[in-house]
């Protein structure tokens, strides 16, 4: 080895025997083990303390070597603008803040107390960091449990739950055996919402009494389907687009759902921010709820389960279009031809299900023998329908034409819809 070399190279500053490869990181704003980061792993998480009250907030912090102007060694601040509000201030009565931050206020403060000797006092814990309620009641205090499995009845880690419009009593997750706790002020129905990343949100009611443990009904959560569509609105309407969802299988049958789109039509997706923009593509899914305990929300009593499909683009959490799309499913129950499909719509943010115009059950015919599907049968009499009026057949089974699909007098359920979301049939 020549004088002056080393045997393996990797070192980020050749003036420093201190830095090397082989070095070990310490805090000093060096990259000391030359691996391209600096302080990796050794610094302190600080917090930012506005009022400077010794304690920060946990939702804006930094790394760093020592304490930074403006920021505490501590979090759990739940008012950095107040610095007589922190985790190590006292209780003040009869002002109704939350002084000390631990979810509650004025609590122990005789008469009303809302902690000590009360149901609340156990479950004190359960308040979640990110609730914003000035305080709980004491008389009302209660807690909503449940489970979340996925599709292979298994517990579904890291589901956050949270109350429709009432943000302030903030959100659980699930733990490894997909459970959750979520402490709420009783004495009404409320609707709880789950939500994980690639899964589809659900909604469950549940009526949580004063001063008690709520269990809401056990959930299963599904995946978004695989099977995805690129759609592009050219304004052509000789463009057609046909979407089929991965076919479903069980003791009922074989189903799936087909989509229709033309090139003439407009999309608006709503993004996660709240815009509605226009959209010139969408990637367009349907995915089954295959079980009542995986519905997106309880049918109303007068509704019975039979069929469920999440219409979904990947583009945003909503679309809506100015001409409708046609949707089929495949006639797995035998219903009869020209046999009435009620249909309906869930909307998650009314938490309500709304009833739409229904469908039909219709049949593929070929009226030609080229073993082509060209028109349908809407009322049983195999004579082709003219649903639109416009004196064409063809045009109610444009997307259809793939014979090995979609064969001459088979059944279908058939509908339109204007917006995406869970549609049921």
């Amino acid at each position: 080895m020549p004088a002056g070399y080393a045997a393996q190279g990797g070192d980020c500053d050749d003036a420093d025997p201190a830095v090397n490869p082989g070095a070990v990181e310490v805090c000093n704003g060096n990259d000391d083990n030359c691996s391209g980061t600096v302080d990796e792993g050794v610094g302190a998480t600080y917090y930012l303390d506005t009022d400077g009250d010794t304690y920060g907030l946990d939702s804006a912090t930094t790394q760093a070597c020592s304490l930074p102007a403006g920021y505490a060694a501590q979090g759990g601040d739940c008012d950095d603008a107040d610095p007589a509000v922190s985790p190590g201030a006292s209780e003040a009565c009869a002002n109704g803040l939350d002084d000390n931050c631990n979810g509650f206020a004025d609590e122990d403060c005789g008469g009303d107390p809302l902690l000590s000797g009360s149901f609340a006092e156990q479950y004190a814990d359960l308040v979640p960091a990110d609730a914003t309620l000035a305080a709980y009641d004491s008389d009302r205090f209660s807690v909503v449990t449940g489970l979340v499995q996925g599709r292979d009845e298994l517990p579904l880690e890291g589901v956050v739950v949270t109350v429709h419009g009432l943000p302030e009593y903030g959100s659980a997750v699930t733990d490894t055996e997909g459970r959750f706790s979520l402490p709420l002020d009783g004495g009404t129905t409320f609707t709880v919402v789950y939500e994980k990343a690639g899964y589809l949100t659900s909604h469950r009611r549940v009526y949580v009494p004063w001063n008690e443990i709520a269990i809401a009904e056990t959930l299963q959560m599904i995946g978004t389907d695989p099977a995805a569509t690129l759609v592009t609105f050219d304004g052509d309407p000789a463009t057609v687009v046909r979407h089929q969802s991965t076919q479903v299988t069980d003791e009922f049958g074989s189903r799936s759902t087909t989509l229709v789109f033309t090139g003439d039509n407009r999309a608006w997706v709503t993004n996660t921010d709240g815009n509605e923009v226009e959209v010139a593509t969408v990637t367009t899914r349907a995915t089954e709820y295959d079980s009542p305990v995986s519905m997106p929300a309880k049918l109303p009593p007068t509704s019975a389960y039979t069929y469920c499909t999440e219409l979904s683009v990947d583009e945003g959490e909503t679309v809506r279009f100015e001409q409708p799309v046609t949707m089929y499913v495949d006639n797995f129950l035998g219903f009869a031809v020209g046999e009435i499909v009620p249909v309906g719509y869930y909307d998650r943010e009314r938490a309500v299900w709304v009833p739409s115009d229904n469908g039909v059950v219709v049949k593929l015919l070929d009226t030609d023998s080229d073993d082509v599907v060209d028109a349908l049968d809407s009322n049983g009499d195999d004579l082709a329908d003219d649903l639109d009026g416009d004196g064409s057949f063809s045009d109610e089974v444009m997307g259809l034409e793939d014979s090995a699909l979609y064969a001459a007098n088979s059944t279908y359920w058939r509908a339109e819809v204007t917006h995406f979301t869970p549609w049921d049939c």
